[in-house]
Parts: structure tokens; C-alpha cells; sequence
């Protein structure tokens, strides 16, 4: 549509400008590379997104923390994609987003008290984002 817009439109103002359509050449180029830059720049750009919810933030020691989130691949469900979570113990689950791009797992929380982390990757058509959550254990 950008470039259907920019060669009429450039048409045009060549015929406005010096009278002739075949002069609107020159505005139709700037306005195409223009339109196409535009267009890379702000609207092709695709974004992966990693949403995490831990509960509860500050679990007592041994108990079960719940970590859930979703996966958007430009602001749809990334349905597939891979998660890698790390529990503040460092053990690694793999797991498969679903079809709404959702994941869900549990964790127990460490036998001392103290802040840990918890890190979500997600693995999507060649992206990847990582996101990290405190948790403190009390």
C-alpha cells in the first residue's frame, strides 16, 4: 500500500509542480524510499515477548513457588516456542509453550532463607529473550 500511495502521489506532484506527469519521477523515488524505510523501521519489526508470574514472591523455605507466564511472538501467542526455566536451586526445566503460548510450572523453594533468582528464556524463529525474577525466601 506504501508503494501504491507513493508513486500516485508522486505522480501528481510532478503534474502540480512543473506541469508534467513524467516529472513526478523524481518524487515518486524519494517518496517510495522513504515509505519503504518508514515501513522497515517501524511496522516490520517483529518483537518476542516473555510475560513471568511467581507466586509467592517470598515464599517460606520448602514451599512450592508457582511460576506461569506467556510467550507473544509481535503480539501473538508464540505457540511452540521453547522455555528454558532455572529454578533459584539451578535446576533447568525445558518445557513447550502451548497453544495460547502459555507455560506453567512449579518449583520448591531452597531449605536457606535469602534472595534467588529465577530465569525464563524463550526460544522462538530465531529469537531469543530472557527475562529474570527475584524471589526473597524467608
Amino acid at each position: 500500500m506504501t508503494i501504491v500511495q507513493s508513486f500516485s502521489i508522486g505522480l501528481i506532484s510532478g503534474q502540480i509542480s512543473e506541469e508534467q506527469i513524467v516529472a513526478g519521477i523524481k518524487h515518486v523515488m524519494t517518496m517510495v524510499a522513504i515509505g519503504v524505510f518508514v515501513f522497515f523501521i517501524f511496522i516490520f519489526p517483529s518483537f518476542l515477548t516473555v510475560n513471568v508470574n511467581v507466586f509467592p514472591e517470598t515464599p517460606n523455605i520448602g514451599e512450592t513457588i508457582f511460576v506461569d507466564g506467556s510467550v507473544l511472538f509481535s503480539s501473538v501467542p508464540a505457540e511452540g516456542a521453547i522455555i528454558e526455566l532455572v529454578s533459584p536451586l539451578k535446576e533447568v526445566r525445558t518445557q513447550i509453550a502451548d497453544n495460547v503460548g502459555e507455560f506453567h510450572t512449579t518449583f520448591n523453594a531452597p531449605t536457606q532463607p535469602g534472595p534467588y533468582e529465577i530465569a525464563v528464556s524463550a526460544k522462538y524463529e530465531g529469537e531469543v529473550k530472557t527475562v529474570i525474577t527475584q524471589i526473597v525466601v524467608r
